[in-house]
């Protein structure tokens, strides 16, 4: 063992391992490297260290739990208040020393005692294993994403729909394209949602800042069942749009309450698979309608249970809501640390809680000594927080640049351009699926593989596809007659939301969720949130006039998307630094090694485990000085 883990004695303190040595009445915390994960015999969630690439190495070997050394540690870190915890809740790091096995003969004196006195102990730790009801409270929330998946694959097959034409007055089934008066009203019809979500999305930081998480879902929820009411019973076309607004405000809030309140519950080691989670519930409200809309198509009143059929789920999520605990650091922000170590032991370990709870109290008192945090503050230089949003609002924004919903809205709408109408909404089912199965995908992956590598892989993946999806509808090719070619087009449209499905899909609200520090995490959601709804609006407006043979048809729609999935992949791999694994509170220290201390060689090559081990060893010096500032201004005895 080197030289400086035989000076310390490892223990676990909240949601990350720390490194504490105890002497006298002072604690020295530091942060740690990322490390695997893998299950002991006891189903314990257990690191395995790894060696970061370019510092010292550590002992590949599973370490187990020493409850005294916990205890002991734990209690001068609280009682003495020396480090802010929140920022030094990371993973394990070490600042000095190559591996020595104990026997170097240039061991220092401090150290050779050290190493004695703790020879007999255990010096080793174990992350504790996630409490089932964190997954309990993250499926429940995730019905906010459902909702949003069954809108989106609701409205767009009622378009080929018998009786949703007959009511409306829309011309009957049967012509490959639609004039361009009905295109405008399908255009409304989708967007009027996408506005609701842009109005809903605006107040959302605010309100869940003043009401707090849990009862800002539910008013949300609440709204939201209002709009599906009307949707289920419209009697022209005007009251449709109001339905559709209404419940896009609902819809535009959850998607940052809910991501937010996923975020704060999650222990850091399952946040991204948590998160994930809403992302999966959305393509599975997807898969779910386009289920609906194969059986209710000839049933002259069945596009009601299209638009309708939600408010169902967003009413169950009012009433599941009510026995969920609120945010525990929206409690303590607010001055309510009993209710918040309440509601941390509904979800932690017993033995976490105490820890965790401080580090939440120091993060939330270190926020207060900067101010409350303001609008301006988003593109202050200070934490970087103008790179943080631009990062954050960028991604949400691509994400619906690279025209995923121009496929989830209107799949129908341009399958029947080669397929009858029953047959597009068959196909359109087909896709939904596709879409569902590939979210397990980034739910394995995301805490394996990380971030930056789904992001652009996924990236390239949809680049190519959308090309050749531009290419097969061009008219080198006969795509509406050429059942083969049309059959490639199907493939290319399968292919290219499977590619977003485990990247883009889920880690665009993954990313925006966790990069913002506590005091502004309400405000940087909103607005990138806000950012993701505008755009969303944009396509759903725009898409069934670009597809008109007239303007840009097919192929040229998608070679535009096509363009911009490859802008995407190249922001993502230099503009992002690798956030697997790293606790919220140390988002800061990260940030300043990727800008400052990253070449650029290092940021092609995907991975982020160079970038994290130098943050990792800035944040520890941070810790210390800080710790020795204190420890000089403390009064003396």
């Amino acid at each position: 063992m080197c030289r400086t883990h035989r000076a310390h004695a490892w223990v676990m303190v909240g949601r990350g391992a720390l490194a504490a040595a105890s002497t006298k009445n002072r604690v020295r915390v530091v942060s740690c490297p990322a490390g695997k994960r893998r299950r002991d015999r006891r189903s314990a969630l257990v690191w395995t260290l790894k060696p970061p690439l370019d510092g010292p190495s550590f002992h590949r070997s599973p370490y187990k739990y020493n409850t005294t050394l916990q205890q002991r540690a734990r209690g001068a870190l609280v009682a003495k208040r020396q480090i802010p915890l929140g920022r030094a809740m990371a993973t394990i790091s070490t600042a000095s020393g190559p591996p020595n096995n104990g026997n170097s003969s240039n061991s220092s004196s401090s150290s050779s005692s050290s190493s004695s006195s703790n020879r007999g102990e255990d010096q080793t730790t174990t992350v504790y294993p996630v409490k089932r009801f964190v997954y309990v409270i993250a499926n429940i929330t995730a019905l906010s994403g459902l909702l949003f998946g069954y809108d989106i694959g609701g409205s767009g097959g009622t378009f080929e729909m018998a009786g949703f034409r007959n009511h409306f007055n829309w011309p009957a089934l049967g012509d490959k394209s639609d004039p361009a008066w009905v295109a405008n009203q399908q255009g409304w019809i989708t967007a009027m949602f996408s506005l609701g979500c842009i109005v809903g999305s605006m107040p959302s930081g605010a309100l869940t800042d003043f009401l707090g998480r849990k009862k800002c879902i539910i008013l949300l929820s609440f709204i939201f069942s209002v709009g599906a009411i009307i949707q289920l019973v419209p009697r022209d076309y005007a009251m449709l749009l109001a339905g559709r607004f209404l419940s896009g405000i609902g819809v535009g809030g959850l998607s940052m309450a809910a991501t937010l309140y996923q975020s704060e519950t999650a222990p850091s080691q399952v946040r991204g698979l948590v998160v994930s989670i809403q992302q999966l519930s959305i393509t599975g409200g997807i898969l779910l309608a386009g289920a609906l809309n194969v059986g209710l198509q000839h049933w002259e009143e069945g596009w009601r249970i299209s638009y309708g059929g939600k408010g169902f789920f967003s009413i169950l999520l009012m009433f599941l809501m009510l026995f969920l605990p609120e945010s525990p650091r929206w409690l303590v922000a607010h001055g309510k640390s009993e209710e918040a170590k309440a509601a941390l032991l509904r979800i932690r370990q017993e033995e976490e809680v105490e820890g965790e709870l401080a580090a939440i109290e120091s993060a939330v008192e270190s926020e207060a000594r900067m101010e409350k945090g303001a609008w301006k503050d988003l593109v202050a230089p200070g934490e970087y927080m103008w790179y943080r949003t631009m990062l954050g609002f960028g991604i949400q924004l691509l994400q619906q640049f690279s025209g995923i919903n121009a496929v989830m809205y209107f799949a129908p709408v341009i399958f029947k351009k080669f397929l009858a109408s029953n047959m597009a909404i068959v196909a359109n089912l087909a896709v939904a699926l596709v879409n569902y199965l590939s979210t397990f995908l980034a739910l394995y992956l995301v805490d394996k593989a990380g971030r930056r590598v789904l992001l652009v892989l996924g990236g390239l993946g949809m680049a190519l596809f959308t090309g050749l999806f531009a290419l097969f509808t061009s008219a080198a090719f006969h795509y509406e007659t050429d059942k083969r070619i049309a059959g490639a087009v199907i493939a290319c449209t399968a292919l290219y939301v499977m590619n977003f499905a485990y990247s883009w899909g889920p880690l665009a609200w993954v990313v925006a969720a966790e990069i913002f520090p506590q005091r502004l995490r309400g405000k940087g959601m909103t607005i990138t949130t806000l950012a993701n709804w505008i755009t969303n609006f944009c396509i759903a407006k725009a898409v069934p006039v670009m597809i008109l043979p007239a303007n840009f048809n097919l192929w040229g729609t998608f070679l535009f998307f096509a363009c911009l999935c490859l802008f995407m992949a190249v922001f993502v791999l230099f503009g992002l630094p690798e956030t697997k694994g790293v606790p919220l509170e140390n988002m800061e220290a990260l940030f300043d090694v990727w800008l400052k201390d990253t070449p650029l060689a290092e940021k092609m090559t995907l991975r982020g485990d160079s970038a994290q081990a130098r943050a990792d060893r800035k944040h520890a010096a941070d810790c210390e000085n800080e710790d020795t500032e204190m420890g000089a201004t403390e009064p003396k005895q």
